[in-house]
Order: C-alpha cells, then sequence, then structure tokens
C-alpha cells in the first residue's frame, strides 16, 4: 500500500496537477449557483431512494462493507475479485483522508451555517468542503465498475451519484461540495485501479502450515 501512495505523490507535480487546477477553476465558476440548486434540492430530502443512495456514503458503513468484501475475496481463488476488493478498500482510505484534509483546510460553512461564500480555513465544525460522502462512495464503487466493466455495473455510477445528490436533498452540503467530493471519489479509485491493473499479480491469501499471510504484489 504504502507504494501506491508513493506513485500518488510522484505523480502530483506532473498531469495531475493540471487536472487539479483545471477541475478547481470550474468549481469556482458553477459556485455561483450553489444556493440556488441548494434551494430546490432541499425539496428531494424526504424521498426512501436519498436514504438507501446516502448510506453508501457513510464513513462508517462503506469502509465496514468494503473490508468484509475484501477479507471474504481472501477466501476465494478469484483474482480479479481480489483485486477489486482490495483497490476498494484502498481507496476509501485514500479519498477519505483527502477529503478530511481538504474539509480542514478550506473550512467552508454547510448551509445550516452560513451562505455558500463563508469559508473559515482552519476553524472546526466548518466542514462542508468537499464531500466526504461523495467521496467515500465513488472511491467504493468505482473499482468494481472499472474490474467488471458491463451494463449491470454501470449501474453502479447512479448508486455513487445518488449518494452525492442525497448530501443536497438533506441541505448538508453545496453542489459544488459533491462535485469535488466525487471527483476525489472517482480519481483515486481510478488511479488506484488502473495501476493495479498493470500490476504483476493480485493481492492473495497464503496459508502454510505454521502462519497465514497477505501477499501484495503490486
Amino acid at each position: 500500500m504504502y507504494e501506491d501512495v508513493w506513485e500518488m505523490l510522484r505523480g502530483a507535480p506532473s498531469r495531475t496537477t493540471l487536472y487539479a487546477l483545471g477541475a478547481g477553476g470550474g468549481l469556482v465558476a458553477l459556485s455561483v449557483f450553489d444556493e440556488q440548486v441548494e434551494d430546490r434540492a432541499s425539496r428531494w430530502g424526504d424521498r426512501s431512494a436519498m436514504r438507501v443512495a446516502e448510506r453508501f456514503g457513510n464513513r462508517t458503513v462503506a469502509p465496514a462493507a468494503a473490508f468484509a468484501l475484501f477479507a471474504g475475496s481472501l477466501l476465494t481463488r478469484n483474482e480479479r475479485f481480489q483485486d477489486a476488493a482490495f483497490t476498494s478498500f484502498e481507496a476509501i482510505l485514500f479519498a477519505g483522508a483527502l477529503a478530511n484534509a481538504l474539509k480542514f483546510a478550506v473550512g467552508r460553512a454547510r448551509p445550516p451555517q452560513g451562505d455558500a461564500s463563508d469559508f473559515r480555513p482552519f476553524t472546526p465544525g466548518f466542514t462542508s468542503f468537499p464531500s466526504g460522502h461523495s467521496a467515500t462512495a465513488f472511491a467504493f464503487l468505482t473499482p468494481w465498475l472499472l474490474y467488471y466493466p458491463g451494463l449491470q455495473t454501470s449501474a453502479l455510477v447512479v448508486l455513487a451519484g445518488g449518494t452525492a445528490v442525497s448530501r443536497l436533498a438533506y441541505n448538508v452540503h453545496w453542489m459544488t461540495d459533491v462535485l469535488a467530493g466525487s471527483a476525489i471519489g472517482f480519481a483515486t479509485a481510478y488511479f488506484l485501479t488502473r495501476r493495479h491493473q498493470r500490476s504483476t499479480g493480485p493481492v492473495r491469501l497464503e496459508l502454510g502450515a505454521n502462519a497465514a499471510a497477505l501477499v501484495f504484489r503490486f
């Protein structure tokens, strides 16, 4: 896993930085619509579908589910399933760490706390940007979409998008918060998935007479 961290940091000064700057500029431009979108989206909060989708980004539920899938995959001989499960779990950890760091550094007020232009960097409690639920949902589901491309897995995009929309519906984030969180989750998962798919082998569980070990070949 530490090699994945190093690869992400090493690649940061290159094209990744340009993409991030471009995305940041787009978010600044879109932020003028934050309050208009929030006013309309808050009318959707009572829909049961929103409650279901919201749970996929829960920072307790999603990591636990991803870890359970990873642990279960080690008991199988399906290497692609093992890789996808491990990548999903790892992406949640990485995307969550990045999102939480940005939350503290940016210090944006949530809708109930103030307006969309209220920023108080490094102030506890001001943690609207980016959306952690959105980042987690896209980090959780994107690897499965990339490891198992097809019409059925494409529905995962709708599910992750539903999580992002639910944060607007429940009046806890601005539109640009969920767009940023979704981008962080997707980009992190995409990077890790492509890196692992180019590697020499999967993560697997090796059982011996006196010991058991996890072998990571990334």
